[in-house]
């Protein structure tokens, strides 16, 4: 006989705004084998995000900046994938959450079939970022916000590691800073170009290891790699 606890999605944090919506949303994740914990503002949580595999943030029209304060504050903090679901379809919206760092925007009214399938995604490609090479070179897990360089920690905020885990996935491939802003804070980005120079010096600052080559390098009119050609020579 299957056993009818067995939970196969993963476990999701819903952050209630309104019950209704998070019913809704609670009633189709568990109908597909996800556990869910629901987080009712004013009461306290046990636990760290590390516990879950998703985040689902609800948005409320007239509450547009307590949804971004709190995407912020859990991009400084976790790199555990968010996805904000919203009681409206609004573009200027949608565009603010993903570049506040939720990594998908779900509107109702929605098809339960295709929201858990994007739920499903988003967990997936979380899953496939966690980036591991063979010491003594580099160690990636974003799920877990951890990242160890030639076998020393290294502490890199949520949106560091999410940047690095990005030239980890194809290192010495050259990747442009468009490409960067797009795969981080979506192809509407309009902003300034030199924010992926300031994020890359902030990690070489932090991964830089004495008498060691860095890791990341600038490609001249391109942008950057992550080369471990000598590291993987050397192992």
């Amino acid at each position: 006989m299957r056993n009818q606890n067995k939970i196969e999605g993963g476990h999701i944090l819903i952050v209630e705004q309104n019950p209704s919506t998070s019913r809704q949303a609670t009633v189709a994740l568990r109908e597909n084998r996800f556990r869910t914990t629901i987080f009712r503002r004013g009461k306290p949580r046990k636990g760290n995000f590390s516990e879950y595999d998703l985040i689902l943030l609800e948005h409320q029209p007239e509450h547009l900046a307590v949804c971004l304060r709190i995407l912020e504050r859990l991009r400084e903090v976790s790199a555990v994938p968010v996805v904000v679901l919203s009681e409206k379809s609004n573009p200027e919206v949608r565009v603010s959450a993903l570049e506040s760092g939720a990594d998908d925007f779900i509107s109702q009214p929605y098809v339960t079939s295709e929201f858990v399938a994007r739920v499903r995604a988003v967990i997936r490609r979380a899953k496939m970022n966690s980036v591991k090479f063979a010491p003594p070179a580099i160690q990636l897990d974003r799920r877990l916000q951890q990242c160890v360089v030639r076998g020393k920690p290294v502490d890199l905020t949520a949106r560091e590691l999410e940047i690095l885990t990005i030239l980890a996935e194809e290192p010495g491939r050259n990747f442009t800073r468009d490409e960067i802003l797009q795969r981080i804070w979506g192809r509407e980005y309009d902003g300034d170009r030199r924010r992926v120079d300031l994020y890359i010096s902030r990690i070489r600052s932090k991964m830089h290891q004495p008498h060691e080559e860095d890791l990341i390098r600038s490609v001249y009119g391109v942008g950057y790699r992550l080369d471990l050609e000598k590291e993987w020579q050397s192992a």
